[in-house]
This record gives structure tokens, sequence and C-alpha cells, in this order.
């Protein structure tokens, strides 16, 4: 997880540096090169991991520019079929994420759209779970068990919700036509996950192997995006 962490910091400490050139041309004797009457504010929506979103845009300078964006991601899957062995399992998922970014974007090239992007995330819902159940009667050593002595065992997992950003992409978040399409690639750092095992009946010793599954799962700290978006500028 290193290099991902180094490579953050590398975005960030570039966007910084970039705005406080940035700053300093505006507060100097230098005039930003923007005509005052030119159009600096764009809406856009987009679709990718993690869900849908709508967002809003400032433009600060030729190179650097303003995000603030909600995504919203709701998957529900209700008794998923699965065949194990004579007897079916019946599967529910669930993935929710809600949240809220402001992000900071920087385009090294004044004649690209290129960018680097580095903000921060904050997490209102964001958790993922599933459980798992046979549908009929086990046949285990001669003994036939009922889906209710079995029991139930499920999983819920969820991170920190406040989330540092980091991400690279083609496109303006206020284009220089009057629309423009965006992609970005990047991920949030949202710390150690937090996951729950949840058991019932004879599986409910399970839940002793919490800790395990966190230990194991302690490395997996960055959740991906990917994304595609569309802006209007006005």
């Amino acid at each position: 997880m290193k290099p991902f962490l180094f490579f953050f910091l590398l975005l960030f400490g570039v966007c910084m540096s970039a705005l406080t050139q940035e700053t300093e041309v505006l507060r100097g004797s230098i005039v930003d090169s923007i005509p005052a009457r030119e159009k600096r504010n764009a809406v856009g929506i987009h679709a990718g991991f993690p869900g849908l979103g709508l967002d809003y845009g400032r433009k600060l300078g030729n190179q650097l520019m303003l995000r603030g964006q909600i995504n919203l991601m709701k998957l529900n899957i209700n008794d998923l079929g699965y065949q194990f062995e004579d007897t079916k399992l019946l599967i529910d998922a669930e993935v929710n994420f809600l949240n809220i970014d402001a992000l900071l974007d920087y385009h090294p090239f004044k004649n690209s759209s290129f960018r680097l992007t580095v903000g921060l995330g904050y997490f209102i819902d964001q958790v993922i779970s599933s459980t798992v159940a046979f549908d009929g009667d086990l046949l285990f050593n001669d003994i036939t068990y009922t889906p209710e002595q079995v029991g139930v065992i499920g999983l819920t997992n969820s991170w920190g919700a406040v989330a540092p950003y980091g991400g690279i992409g083609f496109g303006r978040a206020v284009p220089k036509s009057k629309f423009g399409f965006g992609f970005e690639l990047g991920t949030y750092y949202g710390g150690k996950p937090k996951p729950t095992i949840i058991a019932t009946g004879m599986l409910e010793d399970n839940v002793e192997n919490e800790a395990q599954l966190r230990e194991n799962l302690s490395e997996y700290r960055w959740l991906p995006v990917l994304k595609m978006r569309l802006a209007y500028k006005f």
C-alpha cells in the first residue's frame, strides 16, 4: 500500500504548489489571463464506480479548478439462488454509498485537459453487506437439519467516514466549450476496514473468527474510483 500513499502525497504536493502559485498571481501585479466576462462555472453529471452523481465546478485559473460533488450508489440483491450439492443457497447482498467530495483539479499542461486531482470525501453512508442461508433442509451425517437450525451467516463491512482522495483524469471541471466530457481514475483512502460477522444457529460459532477476519482485511484500505462525466458551462 505504500506506493499508493506516496502517489497520493505526490499529487497533493503538486496541487498545493499550483494553488499557491495561482494565488500569488491573483494577488500580484500579473493579470490573470481569464477574460473578465468568461463563464467560470459548470454543472456536471457522472457515472461509474461508486455510482451516479452531480457536481459543480468553478474555474480559479487556467490550470486550477475546484469541484464539489455528491455520489450515490445503491445495489440490492435478494434471494439469489446458488446450488450447493443437493441444497440451494439463498444469497442477499446490499451495497450503499452516499458521499460528498471537495476536489481540486490541477492541469499541468495548459493546452491539455489532463489533470491531477486531490481532495477529501465525507461518507454519509458506505456499507457493503451480504448474507447466506439454506433454502431447504441439509443432510449431514445422516441427520437432517432445517434451514432454521443451520442458521444464517453474513458479513457487513464499512470504512472511515472521512477519506482523502487522489486521482488522474482527462476533462475540465469547467470545459472550454459549452459542453465537455471527462474521464477519471482515482482512489479514496478509507483506512482499515471494519468487517462484522453475523451468524445464527449452527453457524453462530463463526462470530469468533471476526478478529482474524479484520486482520486479514486490514490492508484493503483503498476504494477505487472509475467514472465518466458530462459537464455544462454557464
